[in-house]
């Protein structure tokens, strides 16, 4: 009997230990980091996820516009944080975050991050609610919704006075044009390419 019982006692321990070990994968990373290099994984200058949807304009046009919404806005660090630079929206490295999936739509999520380390968002920045995705209907290359951290913002038809729709706004063309040496390097070879600036 008591042989049995231990006999129970081992193989119960061996299960409860394989099944432990086996749910954890690497332990060393948490689930955050394991998020994040899945994240940054990148083939042709993007986002593995991103090619492998053929996602490229949609991720092109998401990054571009959030970038000419927010580049010549000046991040408001909290007291806090112990932030004493000043710096712009435009300087800091927009990444991709994720993507989601449903039957008719696809978002892209992106962040800012400052130094290329800190993420910023309510932590760190007193002007930490803006945009920071876009919605798209499948196959269609322009924004349906954008996404904020409390809400989705649908777009209506407007002409090239609608910031959304025509994102170059001529504060954003002098913002660029101004400050060419510190743009973040995605947003300068953009311009560049659009032929904004030389």
């Amino acid at each position: 009997m008591a042989v049995k019982r231990s006999r129970y006692l081992r193989n119960n321990l061996l299960v409860f230990l394989f099944l432990g070990f086996g749910c954890c994968g690497n332990a060393g990373d948490p689930p955050s980091t394991k998020k994040q290099k899945a994240a940054v994984q990148m083939q042709d200058g993007y986002p593995q996820a991103i090619v492998q949807y053929g996602l490229a304009r949609q991720y092109d046009r998401a990054k571009w516009t959030l970038y000419c919404l927010y580049g010549p806005d000046t991040c408001e660090f909290l007291p806090g944080a112990n932030m004493s630079s000043t710096v712009t929206f435009g300087e800091l490295d927009l990444r991709f975050n994720r993507l989601r999936r449903s039957d008719d739509t696809v978002e892209l999520y992106f962040d800012f991050y400052f130094h290329d380390t800190v993420k910023c968002d309510f932590r760190l920045l007193r002007n930490s609610f803006y945009l920071r995705g876009a919605g798209f209907l499948h196959g269609v290359d322009s924004v349906f919704y954008w996404i904020s951290p409390t809400t989705m913002v649908y777009l209506r038809p407007g002409g090239s006075e609608n910031k959304y729709n025509n994102p170059l706004q001529p504060g954003v063309l002098v913002y660029i044009k101004g400050n060419k040496a510190k743009l973040a390097p995605w947003f300068l070879n953009e311009a560049r390419r659009k032929g904004i600036t030389p």
